[in-house]
């Protein structure tokens, strides 16, 4: 059950760039800025162009028609400026227009190229934003934030290695990136690298401690590695920084549920969660699945029907809203719910068997042959179901189908040869089959392993009985006796018939 939406979030900073002779030269580290800890939308880089003025002259000009003047082309650094008032207003298609303008009369303007990168990267066209971000290296080799950005698209890319050898070079570079440190721990996690993440999410939180995602991904990484307590820790400091993020709670829900199986802190934290983020289909399932575990089923439908409404094609969602409702025995209800799940989820062979399990288990009136008809394309798609093999096998000796019986209860001895309920039943199966010799070695077998199963001491004594051996057959009757059975007095009259 686990799904988590990492969500990024971004401060915008400058710092300084010198132009000299057309030569480019970076002072951030001159600088000293602290780091955002987030993606920042400027490099370091202020470009120092200005706009090129011609000079006048006093020379008389003869009268002639006036003529409109020639409209006046703006310079790179003028685009460079109309792109900056735009993307502050985060008008970022215009903004876009803007920067490209200037890169196209000036090539070397890496601030230009460094946020059409960041446009592109926010579109989701990584292939542009890592052709301008590349570009922006090649002037300015030594700007960490051009390689953070280029390991932000190979990472949304799934260019693995591209984007850790990016962020790596960032780090090199700039040694307190806070920001490069938390994508290479959620990169990480991704990888089921719990360890690494946690070391490089603790850099992030050093050299930035107010940087609740990083919080939130390392509570993750410590919940898979079984490291509940340090998770708990970690997202309720998440949560500290930013208690109108969803993240922090979902997280926190997630180490009582699947870690500690502390259901109530689970709902707890999770109904939290759902309050900023109600279309999280996860979280509503996990309360819901909470509080069915929990006996609370009219609780457990409310949240299910929560999940659905997010998600209407989620199986689970149905498979658990269907056990809600078979538990409070409104039948008709928990098929249409585990319907819902087939039609979702065709090879859903768990559901197949909950509805097999509505007709077996039926208390007023079991109906055998739909529960073997469901039984069976359940195991079409799970053939090893020990539990849907023995139903379907009882179902069979119900609907006198003893050869079918036999071998489907011969399946479900060999996948668990000590159970000795399947082992009775296919004892029955024998007998019906008149292969008492098969029943009396599968019957014995069952009471050795347990000697108070009455079931198998009855059906031993009628295989006895039938062949002949009536000492043996008193033997199984003294057993039933013992163990208080009403199927002593039942073996006993068989007994009595005999000849």
């Amino acid at each position: 059950m686990k799904s988590k939406l990492l969500k990024q979030s971004f401060i915008f900073f400058n710092a300084t760039l010198l132009i000299f002779f057309g030569g480019v030269v970076s002072v951030s580290a001159q600088l000293g800025r602290a780091d955002s800890g987030r993606r920042e939308t400027t490099p370091s880089i202020v470009s120092t162009d200005t706009t090129f003025k011609r000079k006048t002259t006093t020379k008389t000009k003869p009268k002639t028609t006036p003529k409109k003047p020639p409209v006046k082309k703006k310079t790179a650094a003028e685009y460079e400026l109309l792109g900056d008032t735009l993307f502050d207003q985060k008008n970022y298609d215009d903004a876009l227009v803007a920067y490209e303008n200037a890169v196209k009369l000036k090539p070397t303007l890496v601030k230009s190229l460094y946020r059409i990168g960041w446009i592109y990267n926010n579109f989701g066209e990584y292939e542009k934003a890592l052709t301008a971000l590349n570009q922006g290296i090649r002037v300015s080799p030594n700007e960490h934030l051009l390689y953070g950005e280029k390991g932000y698209a190979h990472r949304r890319l799934e260019q693995t290695s591209e984007a850790i050898a990016a962020f790596k070079q960032a780090i090199q570079i700039s040694p307190q990136y806070a920001t490069a440190y938390y994508e290479l721990g959620a990169m990480y996690n991704d990888l089921k690298m719990y360890n690494d993440a946690v070391s490089n999410l603790r850099l992030a939180v050093q050299y930035r401690p107010d940087y609740a995602e990083a919080y939130e991904e390392m509570g993750a990484a410590q919940r898979r590695l079984g490291q509940n307590s340090a998770a708990i820790a970690s997202f309720n400091k998440a949560i500290q920084l930013d208690p109108n993020e969803s993240g922090g709670y979902m997280g926190l829900g997630d180490v009582y549920y699947y870690g500690t199986k502390e259901y109530q802190k689970a709902i707890t934290a999770y109904v939290q969660g759902l309050s900023l983020d109600p279309n999280n289909h996860i979280a509503s399932y996990n309360v819901g699945w909470a509080y069915n575990d929990m006996k609370e089923y009219n609780q457990a439908i409310s949240y299910l029907n929560q999940s659905i409404k997010s998600k209407p094609d989620y199986p689970y969602s149905y498979r658990e809203l269907g056990y809600a409702y078979s538990k409070l025995k409104q039948n008709t209800l928990a098929i249409n719910a585990y319907s819902k799940a087939i039609q979702y989820k065709t090879d859903y062979a768990d559901v197949y068997f909950d509805i097999g399990d509505i007709y077996f288990y039926d208390e007023q009136q079991p109906n055998f042959q739909l529960a073997s008809d469901i039984y069976r394309k359940g195991l079409l798609y799970k053939s090893n179901d020990i539990n849907a093999l023995y139903c379907l096998g009882y179902s069979y000796n119900a609907l006198k189908r003893y050869s079918e019986a036999a071998q489907t209860l011969e399946s479900a001895k060999q996948l668990k040869p000590e159970n000795v309920v399947i082992q009775s039943e296919l004892g029955f199966s024998y007998i019906q089959l008149k292969r008492y010799n098969d029943a009396v070695a599968v019957l014995k077998q069952a009471t050795t392993l347990n000697r108070d199963y009455a079931t198998g001491h009855y059906y031993l004594g009628q295989a006895y009985a039938i062949i002949g051996n009536k000492a043996l057959a008193l033997n199984e009757q003294r057993e039933l006796q013992r163990l208080k059975s009403n199927y002593a007095t039942k073996l006993m009259d068989m007994i009595n018939r005999m000849q």
